[in-house]
């Protein structure tokens, strides 16, 4: 899969550099809508099969860590 990134440009690093009050312009909320109806597709989710074997994927950095169960 690729970086959530990819799929939504981000302005809050933008924004963050500039110091700027946070907007969300009309392409940013059309693209966070997008990328939340990805996300949440019978693609993406689904229930589990019992048959077969679950993969945990964890990630850390200096900023967080996570996990996702994978089938």
């Amino acid at each position: 899969a690729a970086p959530l990134h990819r799929y939504s440009p981000s302005t809050l690093n933008q924004q963050k550099m500039n110091k700027s009050k946070f907007v969300l312009s009309d392409d940013a909320r059309t693209a966070f809508h997008e990328l939340k109806k990805i996300l949440t597709t019978d693609l993406i989710l689904g229930l589990p099969d019992d048959t077969l074997q679950f993969k945990i994927q964890s990630d850390a950095s200096v900023d967080g860590i996570g996990a996702v169960l994978l089938q």
